[in-house]
């Protein structure tokens, strides 16, 4: 952030902005001088004198979410710091990137060593990293809108691998149950993928974004003979319902859905899961970082 985005976020000119930072002011119309405070205030800028005075560490990660994750990923990247001898300051944009513009400017004007990023939008990236950049802080992207060299859970393999296991079952009548989250879209964008591959094609009518009336008619009438679902939670709610309705699992329906390790305490038979661990993963991202802070070698 510089004195140029504050002047043009204000609708000021740079030296309007200069002579209220410097407190000669005395001929700037009141309500002028509180707006450009304002947005000074909301974007936490710092004058580039001062910013550049300090280059020493401050041991300080910054985490830049679009959304709330779940809670073990942050967990994940805590302790990872921790273990490091670094604290973590977080934040979330949650897809507003005027938010998240605050958030960026707040980590540079805390002289953060360097910050896991996901961006909030396909246009985040390139209008957001030159703050960024101008202030020689390092990052790593995460997420649907990171970019080439962006570090993601690996959801679309996931969704790969159980398709393929439901196809050496000899399942032909194969139907999704995903939520509209970009990561359950990277998810089924691996399903498709892992068909078509072996010469299948996902039946467009047997995609589902949540438990309703069309779902349980298409398992009623036995067009459905395996469900990949992506959230456990929906998984476990279609399974009641299902049994509800007498019918048995898996011989009637086979499921298989994604199980985070935190929620594998219940256990119910017929469901198969594919476990996986975004603690892990939220590690790994945070070890990846400080690898490039350190000039050391990262996880492998």
């Amino acid at each position: 952030m510089t004195i140029k985005d504050i002047a043009k976020l204000a609708g000021v000119s740079p030296s309007t902005v200069s002579k209220i930072m410097n407190q000669k002011d005395d001929d700037i119309r009141p309500e002028t001088r509180e707006r450009v405070l304002k947005i000074v205030k909301d974007y936490n800028y710092t004058p580039y004198a001062s910013v550049t005075a300090s280059n020493q560490s401050t041991f300080t990660l910054g985490v830049l979410l679009n959304t709330a994750p779940q809670s073990s990923l942050l967990e994940g990247i805590v302790h990872a710091a921790q273990e490091n001898g670094y604290s973590t300051m977080i934040y979330y944009s949650y897809g507003n990137m005027e938010q998240e513009l605050k958030n960026i400017s707040s980590l540079c004007s805390h002289h953060v060593d360097g910050i896991i990023w996901e961006p909030a939008s396909d246009t985040s990236l390139s209008s957001m990293a030159v703050h960024l950049k101008a202030s020689g802080i390092p990052f790593l992207t995460t997420g649907s809108f990171g970019g080439e060299a962006s570090v993601s859970f690996p959801y679309a393999e996931y969704g790969g691998f159980m398709t393929r296991l439901f196809l050496e079952q000899g399942h032909t009548k194969i139907g999704c149950l995903v939520d509209n989250s970009a990561s359950a879209a990277a998810f089924l964008s691996g399903c498709r993928e892992c068909l078509f591959e072996t010469q299948h094609l996902l039946d467009e009518d047997l995609i589902f974004s949540d438990i309703n009336e069309s779902l349980l008619y298409r398992i009623n009438s036995r067009q459905l003979s395996g469900l990949l679902v992506f959230r456990y939670s929906q998984c476990l709610e279609l399974y009641h319902a299902i049994s509800a309705l007498h019918y048995r699992i898996p011989e009637d329906l086979s499921f298989v859905t994604l199980q985070e390790v935190s929620e594998a305490s219940l256990y119910y038979p017929g469901i198969s899961a594919c476990s996986f661990s975004l603690s892990s993963f939220g590690e790994y991202l945070c070890h990846r970082l400080i690898a490039s802070l350190t000039k050391t070698d990262g996880p492998g």
